[in-house]
């Protein structure tokens, strides 16, 4: 799960939304589409939607290329 230093620079760095952050810290958290969805309580529609979102703001080609550039972000290191 995102740790309050880390969300915040997350959130400095592209503005997430409360919905968003959840579907980050899933992704961060290695779960998969489904246990995303579960996880969150949104619809799959929803959770694909974010996900599109951030890789289209992140420019990242594919699913592990969004949880690299997050995780590089999270930690300071972007």
């Amino acid at each position: 799960m995102l740790r309050g230093k880390e969300r915040d620079r997350l959130d400095d760095m592209i503005a997430l939304t409360v919905n968003e952050s959840g579907v980050v810290a899933c992704l961060l958290d290695g779960l998969g589409f489904k246990q995303t969805v579960k996880a969150t309580g949104l619809s799959e529609r929803t959770v694909c939607k974010h996900m599109i979102s951030l890789r289209q703001r992140l420019g990242a080609k594919t699913r592990v290329d969004l949880a690299l550039k997050l995780d590089r972000i999270a930690r300071g290191a972007a």
